[in-house]
Parts: structure tokens; C-alpha cells; sequence
């Protein structure tokens, strides 16, 4: 999936949202978190996860780099 515009993105995000953006399981973002390839905050008394607009960015650009360019 392409992002155009980072004002389109809210500045931080739900592990849902992160997982719909990249056409990826909501478990895989959680694998990912775990492994640091993508880094979430904890909120909550429950330690739900939530993502900087900046680390999906991150990712989008780590992987176009290894695609070539071509958009996720």
C-alpha cells in the first residue's frame, strides 16, 4: 500500500491500524514489535500497543528500499 502524504497518517496509531495499513496480520505487527523491527509505546493499565506515524514510515521506506522502490 502507498502513503502519500504523512499529514494523512495520525501521529501515532493502533497496532489495528498499523496491521490494515500494511496489509499484514494484526499477530505479524505484534511479531515485529517483539523483535524490534518496529517499536511500539505502551498505554494503558493493560499495555495495549500503539505506533509512531515515524517507525510505519520506517518500515514502509526499509522495505520499498529492498523492493526497488515499489510501493508496499
Amino acid at each position: 500500500m502507498a502513503i502519500a502524504k504523512n499529514a494523512e497518517l495520525p501521529k501515532i496509531l493502533t497496532l489495528r491500524q498499523v496491521a490494515d495499513l500494511l496489509n499484514v496480520h494484526p499477530e505479524t505487527v505484534r511479531r515485529w514489535d517483539k523483535t524490534k523491527k518496529l517499536i511500539s509505546i505502551r498505554v494503558g493499565s493493560r499495555g495495549h500497543r500503539r505506533y509512531q506515524q515515524k517507525e510505519l514510515l520506517n518500515i514502509l521506506n526499509n522495505h520499498q528500499k529492498r523492493q526497488g522502490k515499489k510501493t508496499f
